[in-house]
């Protein structure tokens, strides 16, 4: 496979050129199966900043603008992998290695001081895993190891301050470390088929991760910046989920419910990119417990439906606020309801959408930025939807007309301004002219409605990614 993309951007000096290829093979040896394959990327980009000013993204021409044509950001990765699977005894064996190679430069232009980094790494790891069954139990365990050294440079190439003498934000070079990292972890689950009617699949996974960090950059603070001391960190996470399903509770329909536990050991740049105001060694691994509830099913074969209930807590959430520091010990509360469904409403027509309601909250104090626990998160619409109506009136021939809503939400965490939110319709169409071979096109934004992508608030100014204006593509497709 191969794609090559060269765009100007409908933004100034937005450009941006991608390249990637991918080669793909089946292979077997000793008698395991499998298949390889080897990807790579490139990619050339001229990139768009925040507009700023009141609802600015109405504004057509300030839409188009692009207050920081010096961004940039390029990048090349590498990629390699495998998958082997083979029948033993004791189950069926896979395993897969993989390795990667990654390097990027960028312009921090969403930072005042408008920084450059640089950042790669080189990766390899294998999973393993193993899957057999005893009567109504189905049990699969394995492992993971993986090896990875990265590094890290910021250097910030102009003088910057918010006021004369300002030394926060000093000329040079910021950060400059590598971390070498081992991360092995175990895992395993069990699916218990209790009845005709009831299963319950349990799993536990145990993770370590090792970080062995080494800078070159001096060590203490240095303006707005804290360079740690040579130092190894290591965190240890335990992950379980249970879930159960009852199928056919109401003939036609299943219920199932689910637990489950997320943990997130520090990145790197959390643990090692610190601010002055803080302190080595503070921050802690960031956890999610999640508990749902639903149903899913059919009606008459015309409509299928399925429906979740979710209540979830995120705790040692780090996260930057809007004065640009780094929050280590944020909680967050959420709960929502989510509902999919698809009605073939006749042969030709079929109805597809998804609607979800949330209240997602603050559950922590942050006087100095007016964060109390229950302000509702910033940037977080409270509803989200989606609906398309797709007309086959043809074997060869499939016409689509799409709606995206988001709802309002807030744009700062004090909760006291907002983002009215929008809605954005799209039309498509594909025609099958021959064996292998079909046209396509798609109408974006069909209405030419001004709104914002992303929206926020943040150095006293209101801030927004603006949303593309109406556009068309249209398109050839071969395939032999």
């Amino acid at each position: 496979a191969l794609s090559l993309q060269d765009d100007r951007g409908w933004r100034d000096a937005t450009g941006v050129r991608q390249y990637k290829g991918t080669a793909l093979a089946d292979v077997t040896f000793a008698g395991w199966r499998g298949e390889a394959w080897i990807s790579a990327s490139s990619l050339e980009q001229e990139t768009a900043g925040f507009i700023q000013g009141f609802k600015s993204y109405r504004d057509r021409d300030i839409a188009e603008t692009n207050p920081n044509p010096e961004a940039y950001r390029n990048a090349w990765s590498v990629r390699a992998a495998a998958r082997f699977v083979r029948d033993f005894d004791l189950g069926t064996v896979t395993f897969s290695p993989y390795a990667r190679l990654q390097e990027m430069e960028f312009r921090q232009h969403f930072l005042p001081y408008r920084g450059i980094e640089e950042n790669g790494h080189a990766s390899a790891g294998v999973f393993a895993s193993v899957a057999t069954d005893f009567g109504a139990w189905n049990v699969r365990y394995g492992g993971q190891v993986e090896w990875a050294d990265g590094f890290l440079i910021e250097t910030q190439p102009q003088p910057f301050g918010f006021f004369p003498g300002d030394t926060r934000f000093p000329v040079g070079v910021h950060y400059d470390y590598q971390v070498e990292t081992l991360l092995a972890a175990g895992w395993g689950e069990v699916d218990w088929q209790v009845s005709n009617q009831i299963s319950v699949l349990a799993g536990l996974r145990v993770e370590t991760i090792h970080y062995d960090y080494e800078t070159d950059a001096p060590v203490g603070i240095n303006g707005r910046f804290n360079v740690p001391a040579d130092r190894t960190d290591q965190y240890t996470l335990v992950t379980p989920k249970l879930g159960v399903v009852w199928r056919e509770a109401v003939p036609g329909w299943d219920v199932f419910a689910n637990y489950a536990r997320g943990q997130r050991a520090p990145q790197a740049s959390d643990l090692y990119r610190l601010q002055s105001l803080q302190t080595v060694g503070e921050i802690d691994t960031e956890t999610l417990d999640s508990l749902e509830i639903g149903v899913r099913g059919s009606v008459r074969d015309r409509l299928s439906l399925e429906a979740v209930a979710y209540v979830m807590e995120k705790e040692n959430f780090f996260f930057r606020d809007r004065d640009g520091l780094n929050v280590v010990d944020g909680q967050t509360d959420h709960l929502g309801v989510e509902v999919s469904g698809i009605l073939f409403v006749t042969e030709a027509v079929t109805l597809a959408g998804q609607v979800s309601w949330s209240d997602q909250t603050y559950g922590f104090d942050r006087v100095a930025n007016g964060i109390v626990p229950g302000n509702r998160i910033d940037t977080a619409p409270e509803w989200l939807a989606d609906l398309e109506v797709i007309w086959t009136p043809l074997a060869e021939l499939e016409v689509g007309l799409g709606a995206e809503f988001i709802g309002e939400y807030f744009v700062d965490e004090t909760a006291t301004r907002t983002y009215s939110g929008h809605t954005v319709l799209t039309a498509r169409g594909n025609y099958q002219v021959g064996e292998g071979l079909e046209v396509f096109g798609i109408v974006r934004n069909l209405a030419d409605v001004a709104y914002a992508d992303r929206a926020d608030f943040a150095f006293g100014n209101s801030r927004y990614f603006p949303g593309e204006p109406i556009n068309l593509t249209v398109g050839l497709r071969a395939r032999y």
